[in-house]
């Protein structure tokens, strides 16, 4: 495949297709290593994702449903690391001008802008599980006795801003889908001039 024959539109889509798996994959590992949660009170820490501290009147304790969530957060990081790699990959294919490796290049691209569409239901599901057991560990501890109000203290827990708006359901279905029609677009065309170069040299 000769380089110079490549079409000013398929080359800045290839290296959009680049930069936008670049960055998904970077907003990936963002959001799962970032903490979502901050607990103040009768239970203080921080949860995220991929890891979680919090402690119960200053002794450390273990949650086994958030135990369960930080090994679904693997695959997770599995594809950021791919949609790094191949587009790290894609952009030297580019930068050197190894033209001949640029269709393989894309078909990476695909195969990771495909798999992000899979996985944005996994990462979903997991937010949803996450906020479910988060609601549980905020609770007030106060009771009702027949000698009165017992108040054995409060669990206030506050939002991280930016993580909850990579996590919110649009940001994630509108990244990758932007990715994968960006991939997508990429790996047609190319595949179509290079049929063109391969019929017009023959």
């Amino acid at each position: 495949m000769r380089g110079g024959g490549l079409t000013s539109k398929v080359k800045m889509l290839y290296v959009l297709a680049c930069v936008s798996a670049t960055f998904l994959g970077l907003t990936l590992i963002t959001s799962v290593v970032t903490p979502i949660y901050r607990f103040h009170g009768v239970v203080e820490g921080e949860v995220a994702l991929s890891w979680y501290l919090l402690s119960y009147y200053d002794e450390v304790v273990r949650v086994a449903s958030l135990d369960a969530v930080r090994v679904l957060t693997i695959p997770l990081f599995i594809l950021s690391t791919f949609l790094i790699a191949s587009s790290a990959y894609a952009l030297l294919t580019y930068v050197f001008k190894k033209f001949n490796s640029l269709l393989s290049a894309a078909e990476l691209l695909l195969g990771g802008g495909l798999a992000s569409i899979t996985m944005s239901t996994l990462l979903l599901s997991i937010v949803r599980i996450l906020t479910t057991e988060v609601s549980g560990l905020s609770v007030d501890n106060v009771f009702y006795t027949s000698a009165g109000l017992v108040n054995f203290g409060r669990t206030y827990y506050y939002v991280n801003s930016l993580t909850s708006t990579l996590l919110n359901p649009l940001t994630v279905m509108a990244l990758n889908t932007i990715n994968a029609l960006l991939a997508g677009a990429t790996y047609v065309l190319l595949t179509s001039e290079v049929g063109t170069q391969e019929e017009g040299s023959s």
